[in-house]
């Protein structure tokens, strides 16, 4: 396991720039966003701005408010999020509000 996320950020770029990783690879998913969308999902707890506008199938608003490390990641997340992410619970702001607010 990595031991800094300044090494983690290191081994994501080197496997995002080899020709032949899949971009929607979850391994490439850095964990504390993981862990957001679960604890988003579990205990409806609101996510960051940049998670937040992933579920909310906001395209311009995530890569805006990306760091550099999730810029690159986009497609693993979205593949992620899609999968296993209840559907009724992304796709739109109204869909994560709803969720977070109690919604069944």
């Amino acid at each position: 396991m990595p031991s800094s996320e300044a090494e983690l950020i290191s081994i994501h770029r080197q496997i995002y720039l080899q020709r032949e990783h899949d971009p929607r690879d979850p391994r490439l998913i850095r964990p504390d966003v993981i862990d957001s969308i679960r604890k988003y999902v579990e205990r409806r707890l609101p996510p960051g701005g940049f998670v937040q506008a992933v579920l909310s199938n906001d395209l311009q608003d995530a890569v805006l408010r990306a760091d550099g490390d999730n810029l690159l990641t986009i497609p693993a997340i979205v593949s992620y999020v899609y999968h296993e992410v209840p559907s009724n619970l992304w796709g739109s702001r109204e869909a994560v509000n709803a969720w977070i607010d109690g919604a069944p």
